[in-house]
């Protein structure tokens, strides 16, 4: 022990202090965010080198990473230093990485506080620990490789690259094998899942320089810029990068179809382009599946300048059924919801080419398409809102929601089917002229009707066209009717009888009886056999058969009432039998009470069954349109001076549908008492 009293020379001081430094050379974030110094991290790009020079030249270190974990650990002074000859020997692109071109001094002159890191380890299965392992340093100078990242579309199920339509049903064909087009194919109104996935690859040469070690890491920050104009929705949205695995779902309901061809390459004929940007880190990447921009083709209808509004029949929707017993009942409770797929088809225009499916909105705009998922009427008859939409598979869909109870008549002096009670409302449809992007095949092509254009080559004896065709948009809301099934044989069919005979017996000047034999009926009814019409027509100059004549008192054509009463009659008697059919049908249900026996004395029994399914039926009925609507539609299919006849032919079918939100809550109370 010295004991300074006075001044001493000669003596040598020397300052031990050194600066624990370490690091590790590795590609991804993935990796570089793991705890520093316990050699948690995978050397996914080969082994490293490169050395640290002091300013003042007092110390030189090389420094090797370690094979397996790419880190290392160094004592330097506390000085500053350059870093210099930083390489990979398997894989000489890795110094060509920008932020390797050049590093910063690093100044180890202020000594920072020690940082001290753990990494626990459980015993398999349990929440026991092991071990803990822990390392220190003062300083942490990582080399950070940031591989070009990659993007690749996959499917919903993230087994396979995301695919458009594999097949299609045209008519009653289905075309497979749509892979072979030069472009994917999809649906108008279709919703398309997909999982966007950003990754980067690291290779390590250093065990073979012909076969590397591959490590993909997924990416888990940045953005994704999307511009799809496949989309309904095609303005650009920017999405956050936050999974860990690196997978960004993407859903889209595909909009209008491009009917622009290309005359220079028919294979970008009718496309649509979908693009996706990545920022992240130092890089901009784009999807470029096939090293070119994704491109599709939308099939479906856009819409053309015309409408008309026809005035249709009363259609049957729902059928309340009315249980036995002279006080029972059954209802819809408030909040029931029934919601059904509406499907139109006609033949009009047929002739010509045009299409026989009719697509239906709740609007449309001229030269841009259908809107759905609108509420069409908040209010009807004050207890049901009515909303439509699109479906799954894109079809439309009406919702009908009771915003109170409803239920049949439990009054004892009429009781069981003739206290069913009918719904339904005025098939009023707003039709419009619309092109249609297809499939066509090549025997329809080469017969050059005018109202299809066919592109390109064919596959599968099929062509990429277009097709003229119509849209419709149902209305008649705010004309729905609740009959009793006893209203509607007793009295509605009655009236509308009468209503017909008066025509024929008054209206002298049109029509002439040419048999009281079932009397009224149509003349292309079957009840004439051999002698009826092959085709008669609502709206016409004549019509000529074996029941009664008609001819138009002026110089166009005009709609033949007695056809239109008997179509009223034939769509409550379809509707009527059809009802009874189900009754006789019916199985019985699989859960609850199915055999229940009940008297007087015992007051009332309520039962509520749900359903998820509806019968499916098909409706059929005529309408007129004008004389210049008919000459609209044929100028628009085969050029000006062509005209259609004025009667359009239209099919409706219904079947059950759930909606994209919720599905529906169909439950019935069934009331049992006998007063």
């Amino acid at each position: 022990v010295e004991n300074f009293q006075e001044d001493i020379s000669g003596l040598l001081f020397v300052d031990n202090t050194t600066i624990q430094v370490k690091g590790r050379v590795v590609g991804g974030l993935l990796e570089a965010e793991k705890e520093l110094g316990m050699g948690l991290s995978n050397n996914n790009i080969g082994k490293a080198t490169f050395s640290f020079h002091s300013q003042n030249e007092c110390d030189d270190l090389y420094v090797v990473t370690d094979d397996l974990s790419g880190e290392y650990a160094s004592e330097l002074l506390p000085i500053k230093y350059i870093i210099s000859d930083f390489g990979v020997a398997s894989n000489a692109l890795i110094a060509d990485y920008d932020d390797f071109s050049a590093f910063d001094v690093l100044d180890l002159s202020v000594i920072p506080q020690l940082t001290t890191v753990y990494d626990t380890i459980f015993a398999l299965g349990t929440n026991t620990i092991s071990s803990i392992d822990s390392a220190s340093y003062h300083y942490n100078q990582s080399f950070i490789y940031r591989a070009v990242p990659s993007i690749r579309v996959l499917n919903s199920t993230k087994d396979g690259l995301f695919t458009a339509e594999k097949s299609l049903t045209i008519g009653e064909a289905t075309v497979n094998n749509l892979v072979e087009f030069a472009q994917p194919i999809f649906k108008q109104f279709q919703k398309y899942e997909s999982y966007i996935k950003i990754e980067e690859a690291y290779k390590n040469f250093d065990v073979n320089l012909n076969t590397p070690l591959v490590d993909r890491i997924p990416v888990k920050n940045g953005q994704l810029r999307i511009v799809n104009n496949l989309s309904s929705d095609p303005f650009e949205k920017v999405i956050l990068l936050n999974d860990v695995d690196g997978d960004t779902l993407y859903d889209f309901r595909v909009g209008l179809p491009s009917l622009v061809k290309n005359e220079v390459d028919s294979i970008y004929s009718f496309t649509k382009t979908w693009e996706i940007i990545l920022e992240t880190g130092p890089h901009t990447v784009s999807w470029m599946p096939d090293n070119s921009l994704f491109r599709g083709i939308v099939f479906g209808k856009k819409t053309e300048g015309s409408n008309f509004v026809t005035e249709g029949p009363k259609v049957v929707s729902h059928i309340l059924r009315d249980p036995p017993g002279s006080a029972s009942f059954a209802s819809y409770e408030s909040g029931t919801t029934t919601s059904t797929s509406l499907a139109l088809s006609t033949s009009f225009g047929g002739s010509l080419g045009m299409a026989s499916e009719v697509e239906l909105g709740a609007e449309f705009t001229v030269g841009v398409g259908y809107e759905t998922d609108v509420d069409i009427d908040a209010t009807v008859g004050a207890s049901v809102e009515i909303n439509v939409s699109k479906g799954y598979d894109g079809e439309y869909v009406e919702t009908n929601t009771f915003t109170s109870s409803f239920s049949t008549n439990a009054d004892d002096e009429y009781q069981g089917m003739w206290m069913d009670v009918y719904m339904g409302r005025s098939m009023n449809m707003n039709f419009g002229l619309s092109t249609n992007l297809t499939l066509i095949d090549t025997a329809t092509c080469n017969t050059n009707l005018p109202a299809i254009e066919c592109v390109g080559d064919q596959i599968n004896g099929y062509k990429i066209g277009k097709q003229k065709g119509f849209f419709a948009v149902p209305g008649g809301y705010g004309t729905e009717f609740y009959y009793t099934q006893r209203e509607i044989v007793k009295a509605l069919i009655p009236e509308l009888e009468y209503l017909r005979n008066d025509v024929l017996l008054t209206d002298s000047s049109r029509y002439t009886i040419v048999s009281t034999a079932n009397y009224g009926k149509n003349n292309d009814d079957a009840i004439w056999g051999d002698e009826a019409l092959d085709m008669d027509s609502l709206k016409a100059f004549t019509n000529f058969g074996p029941s009664y004549t008609f001819e138009s008192s002026g110089d166009t054509a005009q709609v033949d009432s007695v056809r239109w009463y008997n179509q009223q009659i034939r769509l409550w008697e379809q509707a009527v039998a059809r009802n009874e059919q189900l009754k006789l049908d019916a199985k019985p249900v699989t859960y609850g009470s199915a055999n229940i026996s009940f008297d007087g004395g015992v007051g009332d029994i309520t039962y509520t069954y749900g359903s998820d399914t509806l019968a499916s039926n098909t409706t059929s009925w005529e309408t007129s349109v004008s004389d210049e609507w008919s000459a609209i539609v044929g100028a628009s299919a085969a050029g000006v001076g062509t005209s259609l006849a004025t009667t359009i032919g239209v099919s409706l079918s219904v079947s059950d549908s759930k909606t994209l939100s919720d599905e529906t809550n169909t439950a019935v109370s069934f009331t049992l008492s006998d007063g």
